[in-house]
C-alpha cells in the first residue's frame, strides 16, 4: 500500500470518526439521560431512541462536513435511513446479547462503547455508498 493510498483509506475515516463523536455524544446523552432519569424505561428501547436520535444529527454533519453529495439530498437521506435502521439492528441485537452477560449489565458503559466499535465500520461504508455511490471496496479518489 503506498502512502496516497493509505492517505484516502485513513483520512476519510478520520474525518468520518470525528463527525462521528459528536453523534455518539448525542447518542450517549440520550441514552443514559433516558436510562437514568426515565426509571422504567427498558435498555432497549432507551438504545432505540438515542441511536434514531443520533442518526438524524449524523446525517446532517455528514452532509456538511464527510462526504461528497453525488445523489439527491432525499435519496441520500432515505439510504442513510435504511442503512441506518439496518445499523440499529445490529447495534440493538449487539447491547441486547451483551446485557445479558451479568458483567455488562452492571457496567451499561462498557457494552455502549463495544456496541459503537462494532458497527462504526458498518456505519461508514453504508453512508459513503449512500452519499456517494462508492461501494465497499471502492478506493475514496
Amino acid at each position: 500500500m503506498n502512502k496516497h493510498s493509505v492517505k484516502s483509506f485513513i483520512i476519510p475515516k478520520l474525518k468520518y470518526g470525528a463527525n462521528s463523536a459528536i453523534a455518539t455524544s448525542i447518542n450517549y446523552l440520550v441514552f443514559f439521560s433516558l436510562v437514568e432519569f426515565v426509571v422504567s424505561i427498558p435498555v432497549v428501547l432507551a438504545q432505540v431512541i438515542a441511536y434514531s436520535t443520533a442518526v438524524v444529527v449524523n446525517f446532517f454533519l455528514q452532509k456538511a462536513f464527510v462526504f461528497e453529495l453525488h445523489r439527491r439530498v432525499a435519496t441520500a437521506f432515505h439510504l442513510s435511513v435504511i442503512f441506518s435502521v439496518i445499523g440499529l439492528g445490529l447495534s440493538t441485537l449487539i447491547i441486547y446479547l451483551l446485557i445479558q452477560l451479568p458483567f455488562f449489565e452492571e457496567h451499561l458503559l462498557a457494552a455502549k462503547v463495544i456496541t459503537t466499535s462494532t458497527v462504526f465500520l458498518y456505519n461508514f461504508y453504508s453512508k459513503r455508498y449512500a452519499f456517494e455511490r462508492k461501494k465497499l471496496f471502492e478506493p475514496n479518489e
